[in-house]
């Protein structure tokens, strides 16, 4: 299955088994957060190549390829699984999740930091895993998320300790319905942080992308009462975390698979920001609107948050009645800031998938690649399936009308089909004409194809492209022919085969 159809499987899942994923972000730990310094940086909008104020600027290219070599499970395609079951009742035992599972949502968490720019060799720590797996077996006991759970009353002193420092040093969060990935919660819930409770401050996804971890680890527990997730967020374990300033999330080159239009954009800056002098103008290249964010009115949700939830000075605003395509562009410009620097820097939305949008071109309909066609369905390549367009249509006397046209049926994903289409019944057969289009409402001399059982022949293509399988059709307006039962084929070349058929 491809990473977007499972990733829209797994989303539509959540949606339905009764609640929304609730993530509760690691406590504020601005006094624990080591002091840098970092010079001040602006960037020359579209005009500078260069990486802007202390991150790495990823090419598509390059983080397709850094995907591609991850595999699905980065976008949560995998059954997380246990090394020692826990023990959800006394006597308690936290368990153990598999090393693979953890590499996994290791891996999607590095593929969050690679794509926006900062380090990304996140390693996984022992400690920090007994720590974050008893933190949930403690939240699961009580039904509840907690940074600082009670203690469960048939539940060992040692034990429950364990998971306390678990809980109030991680990103925690709870879904109702079983088997919630690792990789999903990251991406859709923490790094999402989209609901009333999360928007003001984006906790969890400020933790996820501070420069200065190093290591961190994940826990989970579930059963009857959900699923109770962690991840280890209080890690200052890594190096030159103070190069790496002014995170912005969408990055400036951003995979659909990673951000919903409903997410909030944010930049943490590193430094104290004023929230009464930063003002936020996000301009969409194609259509031309803009939306407007400062503290006297915003065109959507706007705060400034200088918490120390891994860097502070962020900048967070959220445009009403967003849309956008693979393809798409912004230019996001953000005045006020300390010691009156002003940030510029642009955001491509592509998939990573199909790569539809890699180029900043917003594609539409049939698109000449490489010597072939191509089509896009809002911005997207499609790869297999039918696909209408709005032409003049030679068989309904040049009017303009819907011609229907096929993608990929013969083993080549994203190539238009000639010739004979069997639909997924194998009943069903339509032939195409040379330039891809579906023949209706006429008789066609059809080639051979004895893959789907078709000989060459007269056929009758129907109102709805269909070959008549069975009985009588007019032919040129005078003559009556038969379709043979099966196939379809007027054979009239050969005399010796009758028709009949019993009136009523």
């Amino acid at each position: 299955m491809k990473k977007g159809q499972k990733w829209l499987a797994v989303l539509l899942a959540g949606a339905m088994t009764a609640g929304n994923a609730l993530p509760v972000y690691a406590q504020d730990k601005t006094a624990e957060a080591p002091k840098t310094e970092s010079a001040a940086v602006s960037y020359n909008l579209v005009t500078d190549t260069e990486a802007w104020s202390g991150t790495i600027q990823r090419t598509p290219e390059e983080i397709m390829e850094y995907l591609n070599g991850l595999g699905d499970a980065v976008y949560g395609d995998y059954e997380m699984t246990y090394e020692q079951e826990p023990s959800t009742s006394a006597p308690y035992a936290p368990g153990r999740l598999s090393m693979e599972t953890q590499q996994h949502a290791l891996d999607t968490l590095n593929a969050i930091r690679y794509i926006a720019g900062i380090p990304n060799d996140v390693t996984y720590n022992a400690s920090y895993a007994e720590r974050v797996q008893a933190g949930m077996l403690v939240n699961y006991a009580l039904g509840e998320l907690s940074h600082t759970p009670a203690q469960p009353a048939d539940m060992d002193s040692a034990l429950y300790q364990l998971g306390f420092s678990g809980t109030s040093s991680s990103n925690i969060a709870w879904a109702s319905w079983r088997n919630c990935s690792l990789s999903w919660t990251l991406i859709h819930s923490w790094m999402a942080d989209d609901d009333y409770l999360n928007i003001s401050v984006v906790g969890h996804r400020r933790w996820l992308l501070n420069p200065g971890m190093g290591q961190t680890a994940f826990g989970m527990v579930q059963g009857d009462k959900g699923t109770y997730s962690a991840v280890y967020a209080f890690d200052y374990t890594g190096e030159s975390a103070g190069d790496y300033y002014d995170v912005s999330w969408p990055a400036r080159v951003m995979p659909v698979e990673f951000f919903n239009t409903g997410y909030p954009w944010s930049v943490s800056t590193g430094t104290y920001e004023n929230a009464s002098q930063v003002q936020v103008n996000l301009l969409q290249t194609r259509t031309g609107q803009e939306w407007n964010f400062s503290a006297a009115g915003s065109d959507g949700a706007f705060y400034v948050d200088n918490g120390g939830y891994g860097q502070t000075g962020c900048i967070i605003f959220r445009p009403d009645n967003l849309s956008y395509l693979p393809g798409d562009t912004f230019e996001v410009t953000i005045t006020g800031l300390s010691g009156g620097r002003t940030l510029e820097y642009p955001v491509l939305f592509f998939d990573a998938e199909t790569g539809a949008g890699a180029d900043g071109m917003v594609k539409d309909g049939w698109v000449l690649e490489d010597g072939e066609w191509h089509f896009y369905e809002d911005g997207t390549q499609v790869m297999n399936g039918w696909v209408s367009v709005q032409e003049e249509d030679p068989y309904n006397g040049n009017q303009i009308g819907t011609v229907w046209y096929h993608i990929g049926a013969n083993g080549n994903p994203g190539q238009m089909d000639t010739g004979w289409i069997a639909d997924e019944t194998g009943w069903k057969h339509y032939y195409l004409d040379t330039n891809g289009r579906m023949i209706h409402d006429t008789w066609a001399n059809a080639n051979a194809q004895p893959a789907i059982h078709m000989p060459a022949g007269l056929y009758y293509l129907q109102h709805d492209g269909s070959v008549q399988m069975n009985g009588w059709a007019l032919f040129d307006g005078s003559a009556w022919l038969y379709c043979r039962p099966g196939d379809g084929l007027a054979d009239v070349g050969n005399p010796d085969n009758w028709a009949s058929e019993k009136l009523w």
